[in-house]
């Protein structure tokens, strides 16, 4: 299992990212 980021930008051009866990 693991864990990576997954990024991606919004409306107002902020770029986020969130954590994946993937088994």
């Amino acid at each position: 299992m693991k864990t990576h980021r997954i990024c991606g930008t919004l409306f107002n051009s902020t770029t986020v990212c969130l954590p994946q866990t993937l088994g």
